[in-house]
């Protein structure tokens, strides 16, 4: 638990523009945004002194909605072990709810999307 804490410590020192760095670095593959994304994310995470108090970004979101759609034990595993910073099922319900009333015209959608977390 101390090391985790002093791995914290250290990466909060460091500047955004380090991070951007060392991703760029990387070699370029498929999914370079979305691993990107999920640094950046993490990195976000790290810096929250409330964990509820994160701010997600839309993509981050969406792709968390899919990544729940596809396999809901999968989410709930990665969600409770912490492997990702993932928001609660009830969060991604919840906007799910605030997506019927920005798209009325599809309420097909928001109804898959809604059978999925019931």
């Amino acid at each position: 638990m101390i090391e985790r804490q002093a791995i914290r410590n250290h990466l909060n020192k460091l500047s955004p523009e380090v991070y951007a760095n060392l991703i760029d670095t990387s070699n370029s593959h498929i999914g370079f945004e979305k691993a990107r994304m999920t640094v950046n994310t993490i990195m976000a995470k790290a810096r929250v002194k409330n964990k509820k108090s994160m701010r997600y970004e839309a993509n981050w979101l969406l792709e968390c909605l899919n990544l729940r759609i596809k396999s809901c034990k999968v989410y709930d595993h990665l969600f409770r072990s912490g492997i990702l910073p993932l928001p609660h099922p009830n969060t991604l319900c919840s906007l799910l709810g605030e997506m019927s009333l920005a798209m009325p015209e599809e309420p097909r959608l928001v109804n898959m999307f809604s059978s999925f977390f019931k």
